[in-house]
């Protein structure tokens, strides 16, 4: 929608308030800069227009005013709030209930206008007033004697009104323009736009308007101005950048009309630096505070002034890029330029954002200035600001209270640490940085005093679950670079980790996760073995470590933390080498953020989620738990002392040595088959299945295979023996079982399987892999075969095939 004249814009208002179609909110963008008299405006539309409940007026970039009242309220009860108060969101009522849209000025599309001379007659004869009567009307105005000053005139006679409408002494005198266009009840705006076309129809047009007016042209002077801006533009230059034209455009302002006379008796400011600026004229640049008056003087934001000298005197500065939105007060006699040229080689440096922020300062600040006044060395700022120093572990603590007096965010402190400093901006360093306190960290975050002051002094390798710990208890916490840090390897792992290029998203789909989670290694590195006809020795030495600690792996559960065994086993296995750091890790699912999570949003799958489906498998301490309920139902453990270690009580319990006692309770001890059924002859209420199954579940697995859900695929194999428990029955059976496939063994080793079975020996799991392997047998069968008595508690009396 167009309005004609800012002093239109209510009247507008209302217009598109009555076509509002039962919507009680209006919201304008408007072609003006934001104005505190708009929340003024706001009020008395409400007050005008009781069906309305909201309106809402912004400028192009989004600042303004909100003026609100509760559904059914009085205009008294109208709020107002500026559109950058926090506030104003939660009080926005109606969003889904507006007539938006832009309000623009449309004096641009008037028409042909008449000679001025004849314009001024015909809107005088209009008007029915004589000469003599609009001469004593204009006359009457209190303030026009004042206005007149500058212009050498005391009053205004009809001999004034006569010679503007013959023709003679043109241009008329603003104040006496305004004065005739207010009696006539026209906008000025027209008779300035038919005296400029009528006076001077070979200046083009764009050379003296702006959105908003005509810039009136009154004497040479003015001429003087518009031949500037015309060889500007023949240079290739946009005169509207330019603080010559920001002078110019805003004195000619028909609202706030001044000449360069008034401007200089009002404020310190000179006749000759005035106009010198205007005409382009290279008198100095203005300091800060003849921008500040002059931003006074013409009503305009004081931003707007420092943006047009910049771009005026300082053109090869890149200052809109460097500093996007920020007007930037540059001091030449503090080097500023220099400093600037210095960030544009170097964009992003710490120097920059402290540059940055002191020039946000309310009186903006010199350097030296500033740092006398905070208690500082005169060169402080000089040497910050000029990046002559580093952020170090030694001065983290100046550098985090050098940002908190100039209102940076710490967190960006974090950032600039990784990327241009000499450290890590790692979590208790910068935690202790802004707080010091040791103890009132520990009691935050629940680890002891001790463990907070070694890790800010970076003594020791912080463990994984300590980070965590820490980042729970400080939200804005780095913890990924910390444990990067502490932890470099994990980037050979996850590649995609990289603290030089501030890089620490985990590339992690929920299904790598869960895999990861449901993973066994003993499992897996079992069926290696026996699919390989691999003995342990032979794996330990490509692994690098002793064949027991391959039994280990293969029986029970090992933290693994050398990142070389790792790599190993992944590229032994032909495992995806994150699964596998995940897999030893998964505190590092609450650590570092992660691709497959919206960001804000917590993942579906953190590290307890995580340790809930591996221990499953893997958890030895519900194996414990029920040790020690079977012993307390059984009474045995009555009269003993509370004081005992529980590796002590098992051994009295159970009256066995303590070595023995700690193969129950031991998280990385191996109990083999006799072990199991000592525990099950002392203790009737375990459950067999639960034990056999923890401990040899790598062997399970490969023989009998899982279930859907992961448990043990115990069904009875067809063909089967009813009976085999005689080394006779249990040769007989195999030696069955290898005729029928048709590949029987060689008689020498047929001989020596044969002796060795009915001489009681227990078939190894390499032997059984070996025959399902060569002679085609299913190792189901095999296992069933062999391996009846030890399942038969399992499988009870009458297993269903």
């Amino acid at each position: 929608a167009g309005y004609d004249g800012a002093a239109q814009i209510p009247a507008a208002l209302d217009e598109i308030a009555r076509t509002a179609a039962g919507r009680p909110v209006l919201a304008v963008e408007l072609d003006l800069a934001a104005r505190p008299e708009w929340a003024d405006w706001g009020r008395d539309f409400l007050r005008r227009n009781p069906a309305m409940e909201e309106i809402l007026l912004a400028d192009a970039r989004g600042e303004g005013w909100w003026v609100g009242r509760p559904p059914l309220g009085t205009a008294d009860q109208a709020e107002a709030l500026a559109l950058g108060d926090p506030a104003f969101r939660s009080r926005w009522r109606n969003p889904g209930l507006v007539t938006g849209l832009r309000l623009r000025d449309r004096w641009q599309s008037w028409g042909e206008t008449p000679p001025i001379a004849a314009y001024l007659k015909e809107l005088r004869l209009a008007a029915g007033l004589s000469a003599s009567e609009v001469a004593a009307s204009i006359d009457a105005n209190p303030g026009l004697k004042e206005e007149l000053r500058s212009y050498r005139m005391s009053s205004v006679t009809p001999r004034h009104i006569q010679y503007a409408e013959a023709g003679r002494r043109l241009p008329v005198a603003f104040p006496l323009l305004r004065r005739m266009a207010e009696v006539y009840g026209v906008d000025v705006r027209r008779l300035v736009l038919a005296s400029n076309r009528s006076q001077y129809p070979e200046i083009p047009e764009s050379l003296w308007s702006t959105e908003h007016y005509p810039l009136y042209l009154e004497s040479q002077a003015d001429l003087g101005r518009i031949r500037h801006f015309q060889a500007m533009r023949e240079e290739g230059k946009d005169p509207v950048r330019e603080f010559s034209w920001l002078l110019f455009s805003a004195r000619k302002n028909p609202d706030l009309y001044r000449t360069i006379p008034d401007i200089a008796a009002a404020h310190s400011l000179t006749q000759t630096e005035l106009a010198a600026w205007e005409l382009g004229q290279r008198s100095g640049v203005p300091s800060l505070q003849k921008m500040a008056e002059i931003a006074t003087a013409l009503a305009l934001p004081v931003d707007r002034v420092i943006h047009a000298v910049n771009r005026t005197y300082y053109p090869g500065l890149p200052l809109e890029t460097l500093f996007p939105g920020q007007a930037i007060y540059i001091n030449s006699k503090e080097h500023d330029p220099e400093y600037v040229r210095a960030y544009a080689e170097r964009p992003g440096s710490v120097g920059q954002y402290v540059f940055a922020a002191r020039k946000r300062l309310e009186d903006r600040p010199g350097r030296s200035a500033w740092s006398r006044e905070q208690g500082y060395d005169p060169n402080y700022l000089y040497e910050r600001e000029g990046n002559r120093v580093k952020i170090l572990e030694g001065n983290l603590s100046d550098w985090s209270e050098l940002f908190r007096r100039l209102a940076i965010p710490n967190d960006l402190l974090r950032t600039l640490a990784k990327t241009h400093g000499k450290i890590l901006m790692t979590a208790p360093v910068h935690l202790l940085a802004e707080n010091g306190r040791p103890q009132e960290l520990a009691e935050q975050s629940g680890l002891s005093a001790g463990t907070i002051t070694s890790l800010s002094r970076l003594r020791h390798v912080p463990r994984a679950e300590t980070i965590r710990d820490l980042s729970e208890a400080f939200p804005d916490l780095d913890a990924g670079s910390l444990y990067l840090r502490a932890h470099p390897e994990m980037s050979f792992f996850f590649p995609e980790l990289d603290l030089k290029k501030n890089l620490s998203e985990l590339e992690l789909g929920e299904g790598q996760i869960r895999r990861a989670a449901s993973f066994h290694l003993g499992s897996a590195l079992f069926a290696y073995r026996h699919d390989g006809g691999l003995g342990m020795p032979a794996v330990a030495e490509r692994l690098g470590v002793q064949k027991q600690t391959v039994s280990l792996y293969e029986s029970v559960f090992v933290r693994i933390q050398k990142p070389e065994i790792l790599s190993g086993l992944a590229d032994l296995l032909g495992l995806d080498r994150r699964m596998i750091y995940l897999h030893y890790n998964p505190e590092i699912l609450d650590i570092f953020p992660r691709g497959d999570a919206p960001p804000g949003e917590t993942p579906a799958i953190d590290s307890r989620s995580f340790l809930r489906e591996a221990n499953k498998t893997y958890d030895r301490s519900n194996l414990r738990r029920h040790l020690m309920a079977a012993m307390g139902r059984q009474r045995l453990l009555r009269n003993l002392s509370p004081e005992l270690s529980p590796v002590e009580r098992v051994a009295q319990a159970l009256q066995v040595s303590e070595a023995e006692a700690k193969k129950f309770v031991g998280e990385a001890r191996i109990l083999n088959l006799e072990d199991i059924r000592f525990l099950m002859s002392r203790l009737p209420a375990l459950d067999y299945a639960q034990w056999y199954g923890h401990f040899h579940r790598s062997s399970l697995t490969y023989f009998l295979g899982q279930e859907p859900g992961g448990n043990i695929d115990y069904r009875t194999p067809a063909g089967l023996p009813p009976r085999a428990e005689g080394p006779g029955e249990l040769w007989e059976g195999l030696h069955e079982q290898i005729v029928r496939n048709g590949a029987p063994l060689p008689a020498n080793q047929a001989r020596r399987l044969r002796s060795a079975i009915e001489q009681g020996s227990r078939l190894d799991t390499m032997t059984l892999a070996r025959l399902a392997r060569e002679q085609g047998l299913d190792r189901r069968w095999l296992f069933f075969h062999f391996r009846r008595p030890e399942l038969a508690p399992i499988l009870g009396a009458a297993p269903k095939p």
